[in-house]
């Protein structure tokens, strides 16, 4: 019987080692294209990050590329990322993008208004009514981070 595209695409995902697909799954919350800053926000990944994302590219997940001097990657099709963002339970891409918009608080205050629009992606995908219902602060955010590790 023939496998669909997605079905290929989910199977070399799930081949991957634990820490490799979730790099590649926050990739996907990130969008099509993002930068390693912005994965670096992710705080459950931080060790051997850039190693990672060097190894995702060299499996043919993603491409790399550099804007205004920064290193991007970007997902070699959008099925690539739609399927490792599928991947996820809901309420872990919910987590994620609750995340993601608290650590953009933070890390970036001092420019705030220029990511309004993705911090409103981040916030409509997590459900967040408060930010669009959810609390910051960096306590939460690693006890949410290692939550996440262990969710089936």
């Amino acid at each position: 019987m023939p496998l669909s595209l997605k079905g290929i695409i989910q199977s070399r995902i799930d081949l991957l080692d634990h820490r490799r697909k979730l790099v590649l799954q926050c990739g996907a919350v990130l969008g099509q294209r993002f930068t390693v800053e912005l994965t670096e926000l992710f705080d459950v990944m931080r060790g051997g990050l850039l190693a990672r994302l060097y190894s995702l590219k060299g499996l043919d997940f993603l491409e790399e590329t550099r804007s205004l001097g920064e290193i991007e990657f970007l997902f070699r099709h959008h099925l690539v990322r739609e399927t490792a963002y599928q991947s996820l339970l809901e309420r872990q891409r919910k987590i994620f993008h609750q995340l993601i918009g608290e650590q953009m608080e933070e890390v970036f205050a001092a420019r705030i208004e220029d990511l309004y629009p993705v911090l409103a992606y981040h916030s409509e995908k997590s459900n967040d009514e408060a930010r669009g219902g959810a609390t910051s602060g960096s306590g939460r955010l690693g006890l949410k981070s290692r939550a996440f590790l262990t969710i089936p």
